[in-house]
């Protein structure tokens, strides 16, 4: 299967991307879906250090997903994919952003107390 994606938005610790099939390879596409990472450039899906989630096909070869709980201020790698009988393709290159910092709690850098180094 031939994949181009869309382009991607992030907001925070969640993604939401898109893609759609240009070519099945003559077979039918059984499943859909993106697999990303922050440790690997080319994440796939069952690959060591990548995360996937299946995708719902829709009639007219477009896909989407939204994805939560990434962790903060952590560059992510993303690539969209197809399986049909004759295999695992990919979407060719990995869309790629960081989610934000997250914001400091209450009690987070204070002032140290007097007498304790």
């Amino acid at each position: 299967a031939n994949l181009k994606g869309h382009e991607d938005e992030f907001d925070a610790l969640v993604f939401a991307c898109g893609a759609s099939i240009s070519y099945n390879g003559g077979a039918e596409v059984s499943e859909v879906g993106f697999c990303w990472s922050n440790s690997t450039s080319e994440p796939i899906i069952e690959g060591q250090g990548s995360k996937f989630a299946k995708a719902t096909l829709n009639s007219d070869g477009t896909f989407k997903l939204t994805v939560s709980n990434l962790n903060s201020y952590t560059y992510y790698y993303v690539r969209a994919y197809a399986i049909n009988k004759n295999g695992v393709a990919y979407s060719a290159g990995a869309a790629t952003f960081t989610t934000e910092r997250d914001e400091p709690g209450g009690d987070d850098n204070q002032p140290p107390k007097p007498g304790v180094e």
